[in-house]
């Protein structure tokens, strides 16, 4: 793994068998406005798939992050940008980046090793917004859905459940299901403070009667402030599902000594989800934040002691796993009080290494009282018996 430059942040993660992952993070600083911002991306990213000998036929997934949706997403759909990154599913979300200008772009590609990527784009959205990616290797399928807004629904509650249908129909069509699946949501909240718990109790609902409870598993998962492309969208959510896993291969990530299951106080999540594979494992590091083993928030009002209390509980999720943060493909780390940056990155740049890409957002987080929570992916080598990842 290796960073290119401050505003184009990579990392790659190979193994002799499967295929090999890249996620890159390019920012537009000193771009104030939303058009320049997606031509200077533009032409970073083009100079990033022509140097590591990538393409867009390797795109899979991206998420787009903005200051201001409703002012620059017609822009962005507009742009050179967008129209090669739609050759992979595509997020758009506001989420102001921190130290980005107007936009952050988050990118991640597979490369098969001699091959052409088997792809297929799923968009039947006549709004043009939901929309996915189908990745079909020999072993598994990668299936990444972004958009998924709860419409037709004028409240919390109702949307959450409309949009996790909606995911659940689209992952039906893919011979998948959301029970068995789907291993990692990305759930974006308007005004979090006033309508998360509404989530949280219409997702509980909708996976009851699934048959996704803490006696089998929940998907790994983060719930943060995000504003999606109208005003009247309370919900948004991203997934991504994997086809051709043993339940076997799926193993829950926790720290109890640290923290404690999330159903204790009434959500349904996991901490993280470790997938096996036969040359590697993913893990997914859900949402974390400033939590002591009883659920409670630590360090009310320091955003300093926030930010190493949620980084020594990630260190405790990674640990049992043989893992560290030098294994992360990516972090993100939002940021309430856009004031408290910088002391928040002085944080984590005492945690995390240089190689490993971040991105700062601002996003405030499910209680009020959390000044700061992370999320992140890493990727550790494997010698299991499960088939290798491709």
């Amino acid at each position: 793994m290796e960073t290119i430059e401050d505003n184009v942040r990579y990392s790659c993660f190979t193994t002799d068998q499967g295929w090999d992952e890249y996620a890159l993070i390019l920012d537009a600083r000193g771009e104030t406005s939303i058009e320049n911002a997606c031509e200077s991306i533009y032409i970073r990213y083009c100079q990033v798939l022509r140097e590591y000998n990538l393409s867009p036929a390797t795109q899979v997934f991206s998420r787009i992050h903005l200051s201001d949706i409703v002012q620059q997403k017609d822009v962005v759909k507009n742009s050179n940008l967008y129209a090669i990154l739609c050759q992979g599913a595509v997020s758009m979300i506001e989420q102001a980046p921190l130290y980005a200008g107007v936009m952050s772009l988050h990118t991640y590609h597979v490369a098969p090793d001699n091959r052409k990527l088997r792809r297929i784009l799923l968009n039947h959205d006549s709004r043009s917004w939901r929309n996915g990616a189908l990745i079909d290797g020999d072993n598994y399928q990668l299936l990444w859905l972004a958009n998924f807004d709860g419409r037709d629904s004028s409240d919390t509650y109702g949307q959450t459940e409309n949009a996790f249908t909606a995911l659940t129909t689209e992952i039906g069509l893919q011979a998948m299901s959301l029970r068995r699946n789907t291993m990692r949501t990305w759930i974006y909240v308007r005004d979090i403070d006033n309508h998360y718990m509404d989530m949280a109790k219409s997702r509980r609902a909708f996976f009851e009667r699934i048959g996704l409870s803490d006696k089998t598993r929940y998907i790994a998962s983060t719930g943060i402030e995000g504003n999606a492309k109208e005003a009247s969208t309370l919900v948004s959510i991203d997934a991504l599902s994997i086809g051709g896993l043993q339940e076997e291969q799926i193993v829950r990530m926790e720290a109890p000594d640290r923290m404690p299951p999330t159903i204790d106080y009434g959500v349904t999540f996991e901490r993280g989800l470790r997938i096996r594979f036969g040359d590697r494992s993913h893990l997914y590091i859900s949402g974390t934040a400033s939590i002591d083993r009883w659920g409670h928030v630590m360090h009310a009002g320091d955003v300093k002691r926030q930010t190493e209390q949620t980084l020594a509980n990630i260190t405790a999720l990674l640990a049992p796993h043989g893992a560290g943060f030098d294994n992360m493909l990516y972090l993100y780390v939002y940021v309430r009080d856009f004031d408290s940056r910088d002391v928040v990155r002085a944080v984590v740049e005492q945690y995390v290494p240089r190689h490993v890409p971040v991105l700062y957002l601002k996003g405030a987080v499910c209680r009020p009282a959390w000044l700061v929570e992370i999320e992140g992916e890493a990727r550790i080598r494997d010698n299991s018996s499960f088939p290798d990842f491709h």
